[in-house]
């Protein structure tokens, strides 16, 4: 793309998909079984299915819930749960069809797009291990995860690629940031022949 198109846009750059495709950002590290996710994804007739984790946040201060000015329940430093968007998406053909061409959109602009046309978004919960390497603390953590999965194995895929993403980014994090945060999409046709 000659100018940003947003975390979606570049694919209106593509042509038109005719399969099933795995769109994922470039930021994170999954271990995720995509062949579970690709069977939820045809039980549930989905044009679109977002991978989400659970993520809690905790207030640190007791928190007041009033009726008017009558105080009716104190919890000391809660824990509220939120269901958080992972990056990791599958995108039929007909939702595809919802992004424009050659104009920044994000993939949160897909997705109330289709929301607002009726079309069928839904949401796969992952409790495998995943990580947002945005942050130099998490960057740093992927890259020890990296070394050790390699020492013990060689041909591990996720290492290699994570490798491969540090080697790019070393010494250039914040522009190799940058480009890395376009998702990358995979016809699920590698998934299906277990290349993934």
């Amino acid at each position: 793309e000659d100018r940003p198109l947003g975390t979606i846009g570049g694919l209106g750059l593509l042509d038109a998909l005719t399969e099933t495709t795995l769109v994922m950002n470039g930021d994170i590290l999954p271990q995720v079984d995509f062949r579970a996710m690709l069977a939820y994804h045809r039980e549930h007739q989905a044009d679109l299915t977002v991978a989400v984790r659970h993520y809690d946040v905790e207030v640190p201060y007791g928190v007041i819930e009033c009726d008017g000015h009558l105080v009716r329940r104190l919890r000391e430093k809660p824990a509220v749960g939120f269901l958080i968007n992972a990056g990791i998406y599958l995108l039929e053909p007909a939702a595809y069809r919802f992004i424009p061409a050659v104009e920044r959109f994000d993939m949160t602009d897909l997705i109330q797009r289709l929301l607002d046309a009726g079309r069928a978004v839904v949401s796969f919960p992952i409790r495998e291990y995943w990580l947002d390497i945005g942050r130099h603390a998490d960057y740093a953590q992927a890259s020890r995860w990296c070394a050790h999965a390699l020492s013990l194995s060689p041909y591990n895929c996720h290492a290699l690629a994570l490798q491969a993403l540090i080697e790019f980014t070393s010494g250039q994090v914040r522009q190799g940031y940058k480009r890395l945060q376009q998702p990358m999409p995979l016809p699920l046709s590698v998934l299906e022949r277990g290349l993934l």
